[in-house]
Protein backbone atom coordinates (compact mmCIF):
# COMPACT_ATOMS: atom_id res chain seq x y z
CA UNK A 1 0.00 0.00 0.00
CA UNK A 2 1.29 3.49 -0.81
CA UNK A 3 0.54 6.88 0.69
CA UNK A 4 1.10 10.37 -0.65
CA UNK A 5 3.48 12.68 1.22
CA UNK A 6 4.27 16.35 0.72
CA UNK A 7 7.74 17.75 1.35
CA UNK A 8 7.90 20.31 4.15
CA UNK A 9 10.65 22.21 2.34
CA UNK A 10 9.84 22.35 -1.38
CA UNK A 11 6.18 21.28 -1.41
CA UNK A 12 6.78 18.36 -3.80
CA UNK A 13 4.15 15.61 -3.52
CA UNK A 14 5.37 12.03 -3.88
CA UNK A 15 4.33 8.47 -3.08
CA UNK A 16 5.82 6.58 -0.14
CA UNK A 17 5.39 3.05 1.12
CA UNK A 18 2.52 2.69 3.56
CA UNK A 19 4.83 1.47 6.33
CA UNK A 20 6.50 4.92 6.40
CA UNK A 21 3.30 6.61 7.65
CA UNK A 22 4.15 8.62 10.73
CA UNK A 23 7.88 8.44 10.00
CA UNK A 24 10.51 10.46 8.20
CA UNK A 25 11.81 10.07 4.65
CA UNK A 26 13.90 12.05 2.18
CA UNK A 27 12.15 14.03 -0.55
CA UNK A 28 13.07 12.66 -4.00
CA UNK A 29 13.02 16.20 -5.42
CA UNK A 30 15.12 18.26 -2.97
CA UNK A 31 16.63 15.42 -0.89
CA UNK A 32 15.76 16.97 2.49
CA UNK A 33 14.19 14.97 5.31
CA UNK A 34 10.43 15.38 5.64
CA UNK A 35 7.78 13.86 7.88
CA UNK A 36 5.20 11.48 6.46
CA UNK A 37 1.85 12.15 8.11
CA UNK A 38 -0.31 9.47 9.68
CA UNK A 39 0.02 6.12 11.30
CA UNK A 40 -1.72 2.87 10.49
CA UNK A 41 -0.80 1.25 13.80
CA UNK A 42 -3.81 1.20 16.19
CA UNK A 43 -1.49 0.82 19.18
CA UNK A 44 0.23 4.06 18.21
CA UNK A 45 -3.15 5.86 18.16
CA UNK A 46 -3.91 4.54 21.65
CA UNK A 47 -0.50 5.75 22.82
CA UNK A 48 -1.19 9.24 21.46
CA UNK A 49 -4.53 9.42 23.28
CA UNK A 50 -2.84 8.16 26.45
CA UNK A 51 -0.19 10.85 26.08
CA UNK A 52 -2.81 13.60 25.87
CA UNK A 53 -4.57 12.22 28.95
CA UNK A 54 -1.25 11.99 30.79
CA UNK A 55 -0.41 15.61 30.00
CA UNK A 56 -3.84 16.70 31.22
CA UNK A 57 -3.48 14.72 34.45
CA UNK A 58 -0.02 16.12 35.15
CA UNK A 59 -1.15 19.68 34.46
CA UNK A 60 -4.23 19.29 36.67
CA UNK A 61 -2.22 17.82 39.53
CA UNK A 62 0.34 20.60 39.36
CA UNK A 63 -2.42 23.21 39.10
CA UNK A 64 -4.12 21.97 42.28
CA UNK A 65 -0.88 22.17 44.29
CA UNK A 66 1.11 25.02 42.75
CA UNK A 67 -1.09 27.20 40.53
CA UNK A 68 -1.80 27.99 36.90
CA UNK A 69 1.66 29.16 35.81
CA UNK A 70 3.38 26.03 37.09
CA UNK A 71 0.63 23.88 35.54
CA UNK A 72 1.18 25.52 32.15
CA UNK A 73 4.94 24.96 32.42
CA UNK A 74 4.38 21.33 33.44
CA UNK A 75 2.07 20.80 30.45
CA UNK A 76 4.62 22.32 28.07
CA UNK A 77 7.46 20.25 29.53
CA UNK A 78 5.37 17.06 29.42
CA UNK A 79 4.37 17.72 25.81
CA UNK A 80 7.95 18.30 24.71
CA UNK A 81 9.14 15.20 26.56
CA UNK A 82 6.49 12.99 24.96
CA UNK A 83 7.25 14.48 21.53
CA UNK A 84 10.97 13.72 21.88
CA UNK A 85 10.25 10.17 23.06
CA UNK A 86 7.81 9.61 20.17
CA UNK A 87 10.38 10.84 17.62
CA UNK A 88 12.97 8.47 19.09
CA UNK A 89 10.57 5.52 19.04
CA UNK A 90 9.40 6.24 15.51
CA UNK A 91 12.80 7.04 14.01
CA UNK A 92 13.72 5.30 10.73
CA UNK A 93 16.79 3.76 12.34
CA UNK A 94 14.71 1.92 14.95
CA UNK A 95 12.02 1.01 12.41
CA UNK A 96 14.69 -0.58 10.22
CA UNK A 97 15.30 -3.12 12.99
CA UNK A 98 11.78 -4.56 12.58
Amino acid sequence: MTDVAQCDHCGHRFEVAGDLAGGITNCPDCGKATEVQGSHDPLWRIAKIGGVLLIGAVAYGVYRHFGAVDAALAAIFSTLTLWIVSRALWSPALRALD
